[in-house]
């Protein structure tokens, strides 16, 4: 270590708290970088490791295919692991205690990459031993060594009618199969005889819903009939899996005489492609969500320089007599260069380590402390921990010593340049001209004298008067990339899956419209379980007509937007949207009760009964390919507007007419979408109005098709409630004229990573007010002292204590407008920064957080506030002649 690293040292030193409060911001940039990196990597890893135990660890999936297929699948060297699951047949139960039970010879291959493990017993190794579900045992009574008897039959179901009107089938894996009065065709498979030997957990191969319950033996003897499922993985998970999955496609075609591309269906393991970084072809969500990280961590990262600026400048002006005794002594521009390069390096030595320690800790307290919520919130299967990868680690060390490096250059620069009189004389400190320090004639009007002293104190320094200003208007930057990364973030995710989704819902479908719906109503909000309901009704799209518009029908918004998605589908090799320049709308009706309804629209809206009045959402939320919008009134409709359907001689026949219009659809209502053959618009009316609608079309003679749906908003006992749904669903088999179906909202679906975003964007917003509150609170105090020596010759001439006061709290207030002024220009140049990436999969109208500007604002005023009245009482503490003997220059 030579003199200059010595001295360095020294005055690090000399000055603790200064030495201390520049670690201490170093240690708190790299920590924020360490924080978001952490705490990104964790959540994804806590969604990969969920998506593998909800739905298994395989990347690709094809169902209900030939054995050719699946052996020449099998033999695929693209793919490392092959999961192969023949359906031997189905056993209907003859006494009507469950639906029946559905064989599936398997391989060894199955049970991992389906999660499928074995409870109690063995699992088969021999086609004449079985492995049952815990569901299967219970509802059977068979345990393990118990000998069981199987009569198998393959299923088909209507898929279609001939030219001459014949019907043909489909053939039913039985994973997912109807019920036995659901199986328009049988064909005897035989019977077989097995021992039980093993009791396993589905894992990923719960059938939810369905009626089927699957049992397991080895591939030995599977049938020829069999139908099979087929899971693998990749060798390297890459797009290269796209081109599987064509490849896949073409043998279905080519190999499967029973192909159809209806039923025979080919699927990824999206949720677990996505975290892994590979996301599904035309989709942009995975480049719109690094793009607009990238703006937020260049955010940070100018945040981090200009913190870190700030300390090395304040560093160099409390050591330029000593750099100025250092010239005079024979030292070169290098050697002055790096006594500041030098304190960086200590600085990054220490303060590196220490932030990643800080971050790492800091998310490794909070992860779990929030854990358990987040388990019990989202029903998952998987805890929440610290799980970092070394790469996002090393990339936060990386970035935060390319900031500190970016950071002292230019002190360390100026520092070279300092001669020994500039240091004596404080040469460059404060440079005076008569324009720099000139009053407008409105702030002394305003403020008054005090106010222009204040306002001419801060500019008498302007290297110094700039870096403040600089340092405040980054804060205001810094805030709003922020909020407006949760704004967006929020915005895209109502567009992908929507708002308030029920937890649970029951739907019964209906074509009498004579049919009292109150009683079926009631058993399903008194299903045990249920907790607080919500009813909604409605006839679902296409059931209501359509017609025809041109693109100059649609918005210059909308125009724009379905031109490119029509441009990328041609390029795709795909019909574009419009047919021959017009679009197919369609619209979907949605039944609220008179009470919620009159919440929703308003009181003063008022709808006729004598025709299917009702309100119009002019919000269009679109999807295709992977791309979603929302578009402001896409259809540019207005009010009185009607359409007439009629679905047929016997069906349903009436005229539906906009009453009035309405931005955003209802909760739970399931917004417009893009459909595959046209544009979807969604219609809302009240129970009164419908129920008018259903007894005109029942005098009529009418039939048609529409239903009634229970949103089990807040359940009391979700898993109870999901039991007594699987029960009323199968209580409904059979019925003539309706329907019924359920679902359970899948909490560990991308939804939920949406809702996880959300949060870890709105912690984002607060770790990075303190941050910003930190920066500017050390930026001002130390403004002020540095300028103790002014103050205390201010008071030496006659300023008051008050007049005192009122000047630095005017001079805080400046600050902060200044800051304003320069901050929320850039800061909205920043947010149409994020827009635009977002915009690359989740397209709609820019729009501002407004509350991003008043939390900007508010923060700026309050801490320059805070930070001047703590700077006042120290230095109100120093008598006169101590601040006037100061060394600081």
């Amino acid at each position: 270590m030579n003199v200059i690293h010595s001295l360095t040292l020294a005055q690090m030193r000399a000055k603790p708290r200064r030495t201390l409060t520049t670690l201490i911001g170093v240690a708190l940039s790299v920590a924020m970088l360490t924080a978001v990196f952490a705490g990104a990597d964790s959540f994804l890893d806590l969604m990969r490791r969920e998506a593998v135990a909800t739905l298994g660890s395989w990347h690709g999936q094809v169902s209900n295919t030939s054995g050719a297929v699946a052996q020449a699948v099998a033999e695929d060297d693209r793919l490392n692991q092959v999961a192969l699951a023949a359906n031997w047949g189905l056993d209907p139960a003859e006494d009507g205690s469950f639906a029946g039970t559905s064989l599936f010879g398997v391989n060894d291959a199955f049970y991992e990459l389906l999660g499928v493990e074995c409870m109690e017993g063995a699992l088969p190794e021999n086609s004449r031993q079985l492995a049952i579900s815990s569901e299967l045992a219970h509802l059977t009574g068979w345990t393990v060594g118990s000998q069981v008897t199987l009569d198998l039959v393959r299923a088909w179901s209507v898929s279609g009618l001939e030219a001459d009107g014949t019907p043909f089938y489909h053939a039913e894996t039985g994973q997912w199969s109807p019920s036995p009065t659901g199986l328009d065709h049988t064909e005897e498979v035989g019977s077989a005889r097995f021992t039980v030997t093993g009791v396993v957990e589905m894992g990923a191969f719960d059938n939810g819903f369905g009626v089927w319950w699957p049992c397991f033996t080895t591939l030995d003897s599977a049938p020829a009939s069999s139908r099979w499922n087929v899971y693998f993985t990749m060798g390297t998970l890459s797009n290269e899996i796209w081109n599987v999955m064509d490849d896949i496609a073409a043998l279905q075609q080519s190999q499967d005489p029973e192909y159809d591309a209806g039923y025979n269906g080919r699927a990824t393991n999206r949720s677990l492609l996505l975290y892994a970084g590979v996301d599904e072809e035309g989709s942009w969500l995975l480049t719109a969500f690094y793009s607009l990280m990238g703006v937020v961590l260049a955010v940070i990262l100018i945040g981090a320089v200009s913190l870190a600026r700030n300390a090395f400048s304040i560093s160099l002006a409390e050591r330029t007599r000593m750099l100025g005794m250092l010239a005079s002594v024979g030292a070169t521009r290098a050697q002055k260069r790096q006594s500041v390069l030098f304190e960086a390096l200590l600085l990054g030595l220490a303060g590196i380590p220490l932030g990643l320690a800080a971050g790492c800790a800091g998310m490794a307290v909070t992860l779990p402390l929030v854990s358990t919520q987040v388990q019990e919130l989202f029903r998952f299967h998987v805890p929440l921990y610290l799980s970092v990868r070394p790469l996002p680690l090393l990339g936060a060390a990386a970035l935060a010593a390319l900031a500190l490096l970016v950071s002292a250059l230019q002190p360390a620069f100026r520092a070279s340049r300092v001669s020994p009189i500039d240091a004596i004389r404080g040469a460059g400190e404060v440079r005076l001209r008569p324009r720099d320090l000139r009053i407008g004639g409105i702030t002394r009007r305003l403020f008054g004298f005090t106010g222009a002293l204040a306002l001419k104190n801060c500019k008498r320094s302007r290297g110094r008067y700039r870096s403040i200003v600089f340092s405040l208007a980054l804060s205001v930057v810094m805030l709003l990339a922020a909020s407006g990364l949760s704004y967006y973030v929020d915005q895209s995710v109502a567009m992908r899956y929507g708002r308030d989704i029920p937890p649970a819902h029951a739907t019964v479908g209906l074509s009498d419209p004579a049919v009292d719906p109150a009683p079926l109503l009631e058993e399903m909000q008194s299903l045990p379980g249920a907790g607080t309901c919500q009813i909604t009704g409605g006839i679902d799209v296409g059931m209501m007509g359509s017609w025809q518009v041109s693109e100059q029908d649609l918005s210059a918004e909308a125009r724009r937007w379905l031109t490119e998605r029509s441009e990328y589908r041609v390029q795709m090799g795909l019909e574009p949207l419009a047919s021959e320049g017009a679009y197919t709308v369609q619209p979907t009706l949605l039944v609220l009760e008179d009470e919620d309804f009159a919440a929703w629209a308003g009181r003063d809206v008022t709808l006729r009964t004598d025709l299917l009045d009702c309100v119009l959402v002019t919000d269009n939320y679109l999807a295709d390919l992977g791309s979603f919008a929302q578009l402001k009134n896409a259809l540019r409709i207005e009010a009185g507007f009607s359409q007439t359907f009629d679905q047929g001689e016997g069906r349903f026949a009436d005229t539906w007419r906009v009453a009035a219009l309405a931005a955003e659809a209802p909760a739970n209502s399931g917004d417009t979408t893009l459909a595959g053959d046209g544009l979807t618009v969604q219609l809302v009316t009240s129970r009164t109005v419908f129920e008018a609608f259903l007894a005109r079309q029942a005098a009529a003679g009418r039939t048609g098709s529409y239903f009634w749906t229970v949103l089990y908003t807040d359940a009391e006992d979700p898993v109870q409630l999901q039991e007594s749904l699987l029960e009323w669903v199968g209580e409904g088999d059979g019925q003539e004229n309706s329907y019924r179906s359920a679902g359970v909202s899948d909490m560990s679906s991308m939804q939920s990573f949406a809702f996880l975003l959300r949060v870890f964007c709105g912690g984002f917003v607060v770790l990075l007010c303190l941050v910003c509150a930190a920066n500017i609170h050390n930026t001002v105090t130390t403004g002020f002292e540095l300028r103790a020596r002014e103050y205390a010759m201010l008071r030496s001439v006659g300023v008051t204590p008050g007049g005192f006061a009122r000047m630095l709290r005017l001079e805080s207030l400046f600050y902060g407008i200044k800051a304003l002024c320069w901050g929320l220009p850039v800061g909205l140049a920043v947010l149409v920064a994020e827009h635009r990436a977002i915009n690359l999969n989740f397209y709609s109208a820019f729009s501002v957080p407004v509350w991003g500007f008043v939390l900007a604002a508010a923060v700026v005023f309050g801490v320059c506030g805070l930070s001047g009245w703590a700077a006042r009482r120290r230095l109100v503490r120093q008598t006169i002649v101590e601040a006037i003997h100061t060394t600081v220059l």
